[in-house]
């Protein structure tokens, strides 16, 4: 038994080469504006549980644009994003000594091997007005199959 929940988010995923080329606070303005499109979009749909720890669930990603990326440029891309989906976590400043707080999703309980089987799928469309990235995230029951 599985839950699937798919998010669209009506733009392309950012390239990694992008990314890396944009000013820190571009970056990281980018960053929150898609934990907000995907915060929105999650709103659209039932109810998604909450990551617990040592649940593994497979995320695909799919790219659909005019212009596809090369593989690697689609896949540290789409780890913004990604890092948007994991749960809330607090770290202390070392220079400062205060603690930060990162905004997290929850979809998913961490970014590492025994957490995530993720997918990364690119298509080519014709016109820029059909350009999107879809997210689908698969939760398994805990005594059911696992990906």
């Amino acid at each position: 038994m599985r839950h699937l929940v798919t998010i669209t988010i009506p733009q392309a995923s950012p390239g990694l080469n992008a990314i890396m080329r944009m000013h820190f606070s571009a970056q990281a303005r980018l960053k929150t504006d898609w934990w907000m499109l995907c915060q929105a979009e999650l709103h659209r749909v039932p109810a998604v549980p909450k990551a617990q720890e040592g649940e593994r669930r497979r995320v695909t990603f799919t790219r659909y644009s005019c212009q596809p990326l090369d593989q690697d440029n689609f896949t540290g891309g789409a780890k913004m994003v990604l890092d948007n989906f994991r749960r809330p976590r607090q770290q202390k400043n070392k220079r400062t000594g205060e603690t930060v707080c990162w905004a997290g999703l929850q979809l998913i309980w961490d970014d590492d091997e025994p957490h995530l089987d993720a997918h990364y799928i690119q298509e080519k469309v014709a016109h820029k007005s059909e350009t999107r990235t879809v997210i689908c995230i698969e939760i398994f029951e805990p005594t059911g199959e696992q990906p």
